[in-house]
């Protein structure tokens, strides 16, 4: 086993698994199916005459909903989700940012790409994020682990242009490999990425939103 594999099994999933409501209603499923071909499967597929309920599910018609509705029922359709705490710094180098990203996601592995979405303020601006990395061509994602969580989501909160977050939240700034970006000395794992790409979704306002694809160039980790 690689250690960064080993630091995955023994560190991080026991992190987000024991912590979350998901996992300890899965937990007590019986997955028995999986190994037994002869026994069927609770998630096998069936055709909609199968389905007596079907008649009586709700029906939302997102084009018509506000940009509030619909942002609600996606965060609650789509999860669990990881959070991206993503670290970023201005161009001159002088203000360091932290912010908490949960439209987040791995993209590729060749190359080692990732990807997550910033929306815009509610005054349509954009956020120091990704003034930053547009800036800078640089971030780092770190993992926000239970231990820090709570400054994660201090971080969070929307401060002012001028204030360097990690010491407003009282976390330590480490200089990265490749480019200004520092990471988050507190988080166990931290992937220093490139810019790979950018795409505006929407107009350029609040509602809309612009993908950030990151490429992979170093994993920083405990050893275990």
């Amino acid at each position: 086993m690689t250690p960064f594999r080993h630091f995955i099994q023994r560190q991080l999933f026991p992190v987000f698994l024991g912590r979350t409501k998901w996992w300890n209603r899965i937990s007590v499923v019986n997955f028995s199916w999986a190994t037994n071909p002869e026994l069927q499967s609770p998630h096998r597929v069936v055709s909609s005459d199968e389905l007596p309920y079907s008649e009586d599910k709700l029906k939302l018609d997102a084009t018509q909903m506000n940009k509030v509705g619909i942002y609600d029922i996606l965060c609650a359709a789509i999860t669990p989700r990881p959070i991206a705490f993503v670290s970023t710094c201005s161009a001159d180098g002088k203000i360091k940012n932290l912010a908490m990203f949960s439209f987040f996601m791995p993209v590729t592995s060749e190359p080692p790409t990732l990807a997550f979405s910033i929306t815009r303020k509610k005054n349509n601006s954009m956020k120091d994020t990704l003034v930053n990395i547009l800036e800078t061509k640089h971030f780092v994602v770190n993992h926000c682990s239970w231990p820090i969580f709570g400054k994660g989501y201090k971080a969070a909160q929307e401060y002012p242009p001028e204030v360097d977050e990690y010491d407003e939240v009282s976390l330590t700034a480490v200089p990265t490999q490749h480019g200004i970006a520092p990471l988050v000395d507190e988080s166990p794992l931290s992937l220093e990425c490139s810019l790979y790409s950018c795409m505006d979704i929407g107009e350029p306002k609040y509602g809309g939103s612009t993908i950030v694809v990151g490429k992979v160039c170093m994993l920083c980790f405990l050893p275990v």
